[in-house]
C-alpha cells in the first residue's frame, strides 16, 4: 500500500518524485519502514530528513527493532551444516576468520554486507582435516598494511600447528595466505579460556599432564624450530592452579600470569633445542614481580590484550571489585605501577567477559550482558546500581545465551560469539550512537 501511495503522487507530481515535497505524514511513515542502513542514509541527506527520521513512528520501530539491527548472523562455509571448531576476530574488527570442520580457514570481511566468505587455507591431508582446537593471531608492527601471522592448533594427542602468514591484498578487498611451516607438539594443553599467548616469534600455551602437579606453561619459538627439533622451555607458576589462570607474553622475554589472588611477572628462562615433545619435568623459576589484586577475595574477569606504548606496556584488570590499570616498564627491574581505572561498590557479580583499554563487555546472567566505559579515571567510585557506572545493558538476541567465547574488538566497537554449526553472531556496538 505505500508503494501504491508513493506511485499515485509520482504521478500527481507529473515529475520524477522529489522526497522533500512529499507530506510529513508520509515521509515519517516512509522513515518507520526503512532498512537501519537506509535509514541512516535518509537521515544523512538533509536537516530536514534527519528531523523527520525522529517522528514517532520511525522513532518507536527502530527501537524495537535495535537489538536485530545491531546483531547480525555471518555464515563462515558454503553450509549450515559444519561444525565452526575456532574463530578470532583481527584487530580492527574488519576480518573474521574462522576453522570450518574438515580444516579449512574461513575469512569474513564484516565491513562489507555484500561480501562472501572467502577460503583462505585448504586441508592438504587428513592431519590437516582433524578438528581444530584454537586459533590465534599476532599481528606484524610496522608493516605498510595489515600483516599477520596465524597458528592453527589441531585437537588430537599428536599434531601439527600449522603457522600460515596472512597479507592484506593490494587492492585491500582480500586477504593472501602463505603456508610458511608446521611443527609437531604434543597437546598435553589445558582447555581453558586464554591457554594461549601468540606473539611475533613466540607462542605460549598452558599444560596440564598427570605427570605435572600444578599448572606450567611453555613458551617455543616457532621460527627457529622445525618439525621435529623444537626450540623450547617449560616452567611451572608459583599459583597452585585453584583458579583459573590467565597469561599473556609482554616485551623484555616476560610472561604475565594473573589469578583471582596474585599478579606475576615471569621471566622467561633461555629456550633449548630438543627434540622431545613430552614435557615431563618443568623447571622450577620465581616470579620477578608479585603483585596481591585488590580487594581480597576477588574474582577475576578478565585483562586486556597488552598494549606497548613507548617505554612501557599497559594493560587493564577486570575484577569484582573494580577495573585496574596496570603500567609494566620494559626495564625488568623496574616494577609495575597499578591505579585504579573504576572501582564499584557493592562487589559485582558477573561471569567472565571481554575487556580494553577504555570499555568491556560483562556478562551478568542469561542472556544479559551489559558495556563498561573506564577510560574517565575523576570519578574513581562507582556503585553498581548507578546509570553512570552502566554504560548500556542489552539482552542478547533471539534469546541466545552469552557465552565465554565472544571477543571484542574495542576499535570497532565489534563483539563476536560463535553459535551453532557455522554460525558467528556480530554485534556492532559503535551503531548504538547513530540509532535512537
Amino acid at each position: 500500500q505505500l508503494i501504491w501511495v508513493i506511485g499515485c503522487y509520482t504521478k500527481l507530481l507529473q515529475d520524477q518524485l522529489q522526497l522533500l515535497l512529499l507530506p510529513l505524514e508520509l515521509l515519517g511513515e516512509i522513515a518507520g519502514h526503512l532498512h537501519w542502513l537506509h535509514l541512516l542514509r535518509f537521515r544523512m541527506t538533509c536537516k530536514l530528513l534527519y528531523h523527520m527520521s525522529k517522528l514517532r513512528s520511525g522513532r518507536g520501530w527502530v527501537s524495537s527493532r535495535r537489538d536485530d539491527i545491531c546483531a547480525r548472523k555471518v555464515l563462515l562455509g558454503a553450509t549450515w551444516t559444519k561444525p565452526l571448531d575456532a574463530t578470532c576476530l583481527i584487530t580492527g574488527g574488519r576480518w573474521l576468520l574462522g576453522v570450518i570442520r574438515g580444516g579449512i580457514i574461513m575469512a569474513m570481511d564484516l565491513d562489507n554486507s555484500n561480501a562472501e566468505h572467502q577460503v583462505l587455507i585448504e586441508p592438504q591431508d587428513e592431519f590437516d582435516m582433524s578438528p581444530a582446537f584454537s586459533l590465534c593471531f599476532s599481528i606484524i608492527d610496522g608493516a605498510t598494511t595489515l600483516t599477520f601471522d596465524l597458528v592453527l592448533m589441531h585437537n588430537r594427542p599428536y599434531a601439527l600447528e600449522d603457522f600460515p602468514h596472512i597479507v592484506l591484498s593490494d587492492d585491500g578487498a582480500n586477504l593472501i595466505a602463505h603456508h610458511v611451516k608446521s611443527i609437531w607438539t604434543n597437546h598435553i594443553v589445558a582447555i581453558k579460556d586464554r591457554s594461549f599467548s601468540f606473539s611475533g616469534n613466540r607462542f605460549a600455551r598452558g599444560l596440564t599432564s598427570p605427570n605435572i602437579d600444578v599448572s606450567s606453561l611453555e613458551v617455543f619459538d616457532w621460527r627457529q624450530s622445525t618439525s621435529y627439533l623444537h626450540h623450547t622451555v617449560a616452567f611451572r607458576l608459583q599459583p597452585p592452579a585453584l583458579t583459573p589462570l590467565f597469561f599473556e607474553l609482554i616485551s623484555g622475554n616476560r610472561a604475565l600470569v594473573v589469578s583471582d589472588e596474585c599478579l606475576w611477572i615471569y621471566t622467561i628462562p633461555e629456550l633449548q633445542a630438543t627434540t622431545n615433545l613430552t614435557v615431563t619435568n618443568p623447571s622450577n623459576i620465581t616470579a620477578i614481580h608479585t603483585i596481591p589484586l585488590w580487594g581480597g577475595c576477588v574474582k577475576l574477569g578478565g585483562l586486556s590484550c597488552p598494549c606497548k606504548e613507548l617505554l612501557q606496556t599497559v594493560l587493564v584488570l577486570f575484577t569484582s571489585s573494580g577495573i585496574y590499570r596496570m603500567d609494566i616498564p620494559d626495564d625488568v627491574d623496574s616494577s609495575p605501577v597499578p591505579s585504579i581505572a573504576k572501582q564499584f561498590d557493592p562487589v559485582m557479580k558477573f561471569e567472565q567477559g571481554c575487556f580494553g583499554l577504555n570499555r568491556g563487555l560483562l556478562c551478568m546472567a542469561r542472556s544479559l550482558f551489559m558495556t563498561v566505559r573506564y577510560d574517565n579515571p575523576t570519578l574513581p567510585t562507582l556503585h553498581a546500581q548507578d546509570d553512570k557506572a552502566m554504560t548500556h545493558q542489552y539482552t542478547w538476541p533471539k534469546g541466545q545465551r552469552v557465552s565465554r567465547s565472544y571477543v571484542m574488538d574495542e576499535g570497532s566497537g565489534r563483539v563476536m560469539q560463535p553459535d551453532g554449526p557455522g554460525i558467528v553472531y556480530i554485534f556492532d556496538f559503535s551503531l548504538y550512537r547513530h540509532i535512537v
